[in-house]
């Protein structure tokens, strides 16, 4: 068997769900509740829509795209008042659409692609003003997902094909005259494909194919006498795996790559190439461990592993041998991941404990907490009494509380809450009274507040609610015929201060801008973007 499908063998990595749907059907409990418009987009007599969709927020404002009828979907801004509602871009001039897409931002820039009316996309960024917004770079480049802003270097770097380099790194400092590629690490047009970007010890960490070497670590400022390779996991060889799962804890860059003996495992970097070497042996000789989910608690790496002995377990690494042990001793060989389920590790930590599913073969599957070490790794909540599963998976914290689908034989599937301790974890409403399951969607979360959705008792409406993680402060505050969009980081909208900004269908507007502040006499249409019929 080769190196790359060792590699591939052994990394079954698989996203967190977190902004996954979840099920739930729930009656209107708030009844007599009336949104009230913050802004007409759309001030037409008819139900023109504009559309709005990828919100984020930038700097207290929200970008979003949305079609005013007369200039195509382009980009849009709001600072949550109707006189900050407003159209930043015209890329594509008259009635043909732009479709913004969201690509990146930093803590001052948005910055985004563009259709230019000739079939290329445009890399554009925007400081919330018409003044702010330009053009930084344009066809024929062909853009990858992969991009990073490194705050102390000031810039923002992305992987590129200009049509004559093949995919190679590049940079912008937000100026078009500082957007260029930073170096041509493969001449031809192949490319070195750079991927797995991160920012480690102020500088830029990747993974690049030169031609010669096949895809290793490299390192780069921004210049080309500033980027260099770090380390080939297999001297001599140009046809190994490439190093992948690059996360930062502790001080230190972790990755996984193939070794030369000992198969493929767990690395450890301080950034030098003397420095770069492998951590683990769980499987001794050549053999390999299938890795799967990975995360950051504090400064350790958790991470869920199959030695090939145990099943699959979560383990934790301070960067040391010594210190990489496992912390659960689970019955199921498949406690994280089966044909049927699959447990992922949340990316978000309660109070310094991270509250993850798993299956120990006894109480189905649940959550349980850690603090990173065996002893401080236990079940939090048998939420479904007995061996059925009663939780799968937490949604990202607001607070110090997280969101999560609980079950129960009485109550069906409903929301529950939890602050990582077993008496904080507990039923947050019985939206659908019974054993019948509500189906419900988070929205969007903030510091204190988090919204979410339900199908309302009238299958032609949808009702937004709003939580502060008690059951008295989770409250209705608006029914509409359909909540649309959705933000550019998974969520239904985007949190703008202590309010939310989201897309929504009251039966008379069409999809449009809408606000909450949380409250029903807060929740409303904030503009009327498209006014044609």
């Amino acid at each position: 068997m080769s190196d790359k499908d060792l590699l591939e063998d052994s990394m079954r990595f698989r996203a967190f769900p977190a902004l996954a749907l979840f099920l739930l059907a729930a009656p209107a409990l708030a009844a007599g509740l009336t949104p009230h418009l913050v802004k007409d987009i759309n001030s037409a007599s008819s139900s023109a829509s504009s559309l709005p969709s990828d919100y984020v927020t930038v700097g207290g404002i929200t970008f979003f795209a949305a079609d005013d009828g007369d200039t195509g979907k382009e980009l849009w801004r709001t600072d949550g008042t109707a006189g900050g509602t407003y159209r930043l871009t015209d890329v594509c001039p008259g009635p043909c659409a732009a479709n913004p897409t969201f690509f990146f931002f930093n803590d001052h820039s948005y910055f985004f692609l563009a259709q230019n009316g000739d079939g290329g996309r445009e890399l554009w960024v925007s400081g919330g003003t018409p003044g702010t917004t330009m053009r930084l770079a344009g066809p024929p480049l062909r853009f990858a997902f992969q991009r990073i802003w490194i705050a102390s270097l000031g810039l923002f770097f992305f992987a590129a094909d200009d049509g004559v380099h093949g995919q190679e790194l590049w940079r912008s400092d937000g100026t078009p005259g500082g957007t260029y590629q930073v170096t041509d690490l493969r001449p031809g047009p192949q490319g070195s494909n750079p991927q797995s970007l991160v920012a480690f010890k102020n500088n830029l960490y990747f993974v690049a194919d030169d031609g010669q070497r096949g895809p290793i670590l490299w390192k780069s400022d921004g210049t080309p006498q500033g980027t260099r390779a770090i380390r080939n996991p297999v001297p001599g060889s140009a046809s190994h795996a490439a190093p992948t799962t690059l996360r930062i804890a502790g001080g230190y860059l972790y990755f996984v790559a193939p070794t030369p003996a000992r198969g493929v495992e767990l690395w450890r970097s301080d950034g030098t190439t003397r420095g770069t070497v492998p951590l683990t042996d769980l499987v001794p000789g050549a053999g390999s461990p299938v890795f799967w989910d990975f995360t950051i608690l504090g400064s350790r790496l958790l991470f869920v592993a199959d030695d090939g002995k145990s099943g699959q377990e979560l383990w934790a690494t301070d960067g040391t041998a010594a210190g990489t042990k496992p912390l659960t001793h689970l019955a199921p060989a498949d406690a994280f991941h089966s044909q049927s389920y699959d447990l992922n590790l949340p990316y978000s930590s309660i109070g310094g404990r991270l509250v993850f599913p798993t299956n120990d073969g006894v109480h189905g599957a649940e959550l349980w907490t850690t603090d990173g070490t065996p002893a401080g790794t236990t079940l939090l909540k048998d939420v479904c009494p007995g061996s059925c599963s009663g939780a799968s998976f937490a949604l990202p914290t607001f607070g110090n509380h997280a969101l999560f689908p609980g079950f129960t034989p009485a109550r069906g599937q409903e929301l529950w809450v939890t602050d990582g301790t077993p008496g904080g974890t507990h039923l947050l409403r019985d939206l659908c009274r019974g054993s019948c399951s509500s189906y419900t969607f988070l929205y969007g979360s903030a510091a204190s507040q988090a919204f979410f959705a339900t199908q309302g008792s009238d299958p032609e409406s949808q009702q937004l609610w709003r939580t502060d993680g008690t059951t008295l402060g989770t409250v209705q505050v608006a029914s509409v015929r359909s909540l649309q969009g959705q933000g550019a980081d998974g969520f239904g909208g985007a949190i703008l201060g202590n309010s939310m900004i989201f897309s929504a269908d009251d039966g008379i507007h069409g999809d449009e801008l809408w606000r909450s502040d949380g409250t029903p006499q807060g929740t409303g249409l904030l503009v009327d973007i498209n006014p044609h019929l």
